[in-house]
């Protein structure tokens, strides 16, 4: 089920369009670059999204059937990047200090 697409688009791209995001967001507001606590947690979510479809790919492969473990991994992939919008997303529109 796609288990080499998976661990690179969700684990190296996406850890990247977060990293950076969060560092350039930071930068460009004038602010030091850094990973306060609410960051590192949203780099862990994002490691647990990884897992579970590394996972969900595994199980499909062995025709087991977790469509459930599907469902999960998107509801938290999206929920990942709605907790970086509402750290983020006031610095990034309106320079907010954090």
């Amino acid at each position: 089920m796609q288990m080499d697409v998976h661990m690179l688009v969700l684990g190296f791209v996406t850890t990247m369009l977060v990293g950076f995001g969060t560092r350039v967001t930071l930068g460009h507001s004038g602010q030091p670059p850094h990973a306060d606590a609410t960051t590192l947690k949203v780099f862990y979510l994002l490691q647990i999204v990884v897992v579970g479809r590394i996972l969900f790919s595994l199980f499909m492969g062995f025709n087991a059937s977790m469509f459930w473990m599907f469902d999960l991994s998107i509801t938290l992939w999206l929920l990942l990047f709605i907790f970086w919008g509402v750290r983020f997303g006031p610095v990034l529109l309106t320079g907010k200090k954090l």
